[in-house]
């Protein structure tokens, strides 16, 4: 390459778990539109560094010997920036004596992971949704616009320790643990070097750069990386809010404590009060309780509320009942009547049904009973006809008294 002057590098020299060609590809092409981008195992090359402007060094898992670590300072002195992704693997095991370089400059990687203490959105609670990371100086310069735009994805992370002469750039803010901690920081050199330092090496990758305004985010770190002059006012260790201890939920867990109601004259001690070798550590009876259920035919269920039966001087509530409504009959369909053949006299009435009978000896008992039908005979008359003899005698009895009465001429 000569004397090409080269503007970001990013190392590979110590086995960095991503790079451009692993895992930054959208990260790299984004820089491209702005700088020059390449990348190189000789980091540490005699005048290598000296054509450098940028160096990151994106999660390297491998310690830094002695004579790199002052390459690295002698270049800090000669103006160069470097911007380190550490991770939460990044101190322990000790695959990175990287804090021995930092702690020059006022920072330090913490121990402690960063994760969401209430869900939104990420199952996962190591992959931290920070939506009021950016402390209020650096917020302050940012838009209208931009300010509503200040939560970005912490993916895997841990905390930083800093003290002057580095200034904190973000913190976990409020709804992580731990709160309101240091996860991003940055140190000037007087000789005109920065050191930018963020303790999360997947925050660029191309799995979570496109998360929530992680672009943002790194438009704004690389802004201040890149600046030729430092902004007039930079937060400070008096903008991080006093740290607040939590509880260790899972140590009280393990202790059963009794509940101690106050007096206010009492003369005992208060540690003498209260038992902490009281423990529920016997679990050996909860196979045979749950193998209880099925010898004893009882169901395996949760315990349901029974409902309560209160006993009150009122009297029972009636329902009120309205009488049903019930539709009326349906007018007869009278295009199906023959009008004329039910209101048709006797004599005709007998003409018609002489007429329309069959002259056959199966069809005489339908003859005479239409016959009777007809003539009003049946069991309600006087004499009752009921069958068809019956029938034929009442006819015969009334023809012989008409004759007899001289009523046919």
């Amino acid at each position: 390459m000569g004397s090409q002057q080269l503007e970001i590098v990013f190392s590979i020299a110590k086995n960095e778990r991503v790079s451009p060609e692993n895992g930054l590809k959208v990260l790299t092409k984004r820089l491209r539109q702005k700088w020059s981008i390449e990348t190189s195992k000789d980091i540490f090359r005699e005048g290598f560094l000296s054509r450098c402007r940028y160096v990151i060094f994106a999660s390297p898992q491998r310690k830094f010997s002695t004579a790199e670590f002052n390459l690295l300072k002698s270049f800090l002195d000669a103006g160069g920036s470097m911007f380190f992704w550490l991770g939460e693997d990044s101190e322990e095991p000790i695959r990175t004596n990287i804090n021995y370089l930092l702690e020059e400059y006022g920072m330090a990687l913490g121990m402690e992971s960063v994760i969401r203490g209430v869900f939104q959105k990420y199952f996962i609670p190591k992959e931290a949704l920070i939506s009021d990371g950016y402390l209020q100086k650096m917020s302050a310069s940012q838009s209208t616009d931009t300010k509503n735009q200040q939560s970005f994805l912490f993916p895997y992370g841990t905390t930083l320790k800093v003290k002057s002469p580095a200034v904190p750039l973000l913190t976990t803010g409020s709804a992580c643990f731990p709160m309101h901690q240091p996860i991003c920081a940055f140190a000037s050199v007087p000789k005109g070097g920065k050191v930018m330092v963020l303790s999360s090496g997947l925050t660029f990758t191309d799995n979570y750069i496109d998360k929530e305004n992680n672009l943002l985010l790194l438009d704004r770190l690389f802004s201040l990386l890149t600046a030729e002059k430092l902004p007039r006012f930079l937060p400070d260790e008096s903008d991080l809010p006093e740290a607040e201890p939590v509880l260790d939920i899972g140590e009280n867990s393990r202790s059963v404590f009794p509940v101690l109601e106050a007096t206010e004259n009492s003369s005992m001690k208060l540690s003498s009060v209260f038992d902490t070798l009281f423990e529920l550590s016997d679990l050996t009876r909860v196979i045979e309780v749950l193998q209880a259920y099925g010898k004893l035919s009882v169901p395996n269920q949760p315990l349901t509320l029974i409902a309560p039966k209160f006993e009150g001087t009122l009297p029972l509530l009636q329902p009120a009942v309205y009488a049903p409504v019930f539709e009326d009959v349906s007018s007869p369909q009278l295009e199906f009547f023959n009008f004329e053949k039910e209101f048709a006299a006797e004599k005709e009435k007998i003409n018609q049904i002489y007429t329309e009978a069959r002259r056959t000896p199966e069809d005489l008992p339908t003859y005479i009973s239409t016959l009777a039908n007809a003539l009003s005979i049946g069991p309600a008359s006087n004499p009752p006809a009921n069958t068809h003899k019956e029938i034929i005698e009442f006819i015969a009895a009334r023809v012989i008294g008409f004759k007899r009465s001289g009523w046919i001429s």
